[in-house]
């Protein structure tokens, strides 16, 4: 289009223009520069007559009138849209509704959203850092066909950056953690795994972003709904059951544990003879037996119940999840006031790591290893506890 008619819809915009409402604006954290007061549904008409139109949106942005902007990412073609572009405009966010309108209109059509979604959540800037967060809330939104296995890597840096304290990042970082967790009853559970890990950081900003996204992600409502998407639609008869708390996990036994010969499949792997695989608890006993100060891995674990049960091997892979299992129903006793839980930051992988996967991450098992006289370093992106093999416990 010409530049006249870009002036045209200038004057439009200018014609419209709500002092009232540029001065309302500050009273909701916008910006009001280079305002005219026009609200979003007078923007979407003249959106609708215009239809897309790239050049257009171009010097619209380039007008820095704030409507003009918002207008440009209504009509702007996504398929056009190139990593010059949308980086251009990503640096020129100044206030988070001009963020979340061009995200939500505009970039998470593009073929760069995830990989912007990503890239901008670990950059500095506050509106930046807040685009990479509004852009993963808008595709858990709108992207029905993404496996959910994108989103789950989504959520551990939702976790990384959830001790950002300022505003536009932690109400960003809060929308995206909700909105992934109700794309679905698996994300749902995921998602009050990663905001109970999240409350426990020592963040004033994470305990804010973690208590209100549970309230959200845990209500009957919520509940209901991811149900009721489960089920297709239908109308169910029967009640909900609640999922399984950690502790119930625990205490189910699953018919374990049982002996069973190392199939001709696996023996290239664990070599001939036969395998434990253990019940929960056993594991959790075993972890519990623990006492401060000392240390055990996965592989000792496993060594104690292939005595225990005759076997040449324990189970790597339950004995893992049992681990993983106990280490939550711990946690979960912990926040009902109980003292005298399993404590699972002294179970370690092989070669004393940490297991990022238990509660609190690397950063509440490192405080608590730490707190009881072990030295932890970091080692690329592991973190081991320095001499582990020397503070091994004999069980």
């Amino acid at each position: 289009m010409k530049k006249v008619e870009c002036d045209d819809i200038l004057k439009k915009l200018r014609s419209l223009s709500n002092p009232k409402a540029v001065e309302g604006m500050a009273k909701y954290g916008i910006n009001p520069k280079n305002a005219y007061g026009v609200s979003i549904p007078n923007l979407r008409k003249m959106a609708k007559k215009i239809k897309r139109d790239h050049l257009l949106s171009q010097q619209l942005w380039a007008s820095s009138v704030h409507e003009a902007r918002i207008l440009a990412t209504m009509i702007d073609n996504p398929k056009m849209v190139t990593d010059k572009q949308i980086e251009r405009w990503v640096r020129g966010f100044y206030s988070w509704d001009i963020c979340d309108q061009c995200c939500n209109n505009l970039f998470k059509k593009t073929k760069f959203a995830y990989q912007k979604a990503v890239a901008w959540s670990s950059r500095e800037e506050e509106f930046v850092k807040r685009a990479g967060f509004v852009l993963m809330a808008c595709l858990a939104v709108s992207d029905k066909k993404t496996d959910g296995k994108q989103f789950e890597r989504f959520l551990f840096i939702i976790k990384r950056e959830a001790i950002d304290n300022r505003t536009y990042v932690k109400k960003a970082v809060n929308w995206a953690l909700r909105q992934i967790g109700k794309r679905n009853l698996n994300l749902n559970r995921k998602a009050i795994e990663t905001t109970k890990e999240i409350r426990k950081m020592d963040s004033r900003s994470a305990k804010w972003i973690a208590s209100d996204a549970i309230r959200e992600l845990t209500s009957e409502a919520i509940q209901k709904r991811l149900q009721g998407k489960k089920s297709g639609g239908k109308k169910i008869s029967k009640k909900i059951k609640a999922p399984k708390s950690w502790q119930e996990k625990l205490a189910d036994s699953k018919d374990l544990p049982k002996v069973e010969k190392i199939t001709e499949k696996m023996s290239r792997r664990w070599g001939q003879g036969t395998v434990v695989i253990p019940a929960p608890k056993e594991v959790d006993e075993i972890m519990k037996k623990v006492p401060k100060g000392k240390l055990i891995t996965i592989n000792e674990i496993r060594r104690i119940l292939a005595k225990r049960h005759g076997a040449s091997i324990g189970c790597p892979i339950t004995t893992g999840i049992f681990a993983w299992i106990a280490a939550y129903a711990a946690d979960e006793t912990a926040e009902e006031g109980k003292k005298n839980i399993t404590p699972y930051w002294r179970t370690l992988k092989t070669g004393g790591i940490i297991n990022e996967k238990y509660p609190g991450g690397i950063e509440i098992q490192k405080k608590l290893l730490e707190r009881e006289g072990h030295k932890v370093i970091q080692k690329g992106k592991k973190y081991v506890v320095v001499d582990s093999e020397k503070y091994l416990v004999e069980l």
